[in-house]
């Protein structure tokens, strides 16, 4: 049995691509655009890079 807590989508979303202060720190990045909660908690320059594919 699952409890209450548990019920709310237990897994957590997977943010489809960091900012680049987060992806540099290695630190959790929210996404948020324009500017993620790291860099408006810190009052930085969020920025988001075009990020290239890996060719196999």
């Amino acid at each position: 049995m699952a409890s209450d807590h548990e019920e709310g989508g237990g897994k957590r979303q997977r943010v489809s691509r960091a900012c680049d202060l987060c992806r540099r720190k290695k630190i959790k990045c929210d996404g948020s655009i324009p500017i993620c909660g790291n860099c408006k908690a810190f009052a930085l320059e969020c920025t988001y890079k075009d990020t290239t594919k890996k060719v196999i």
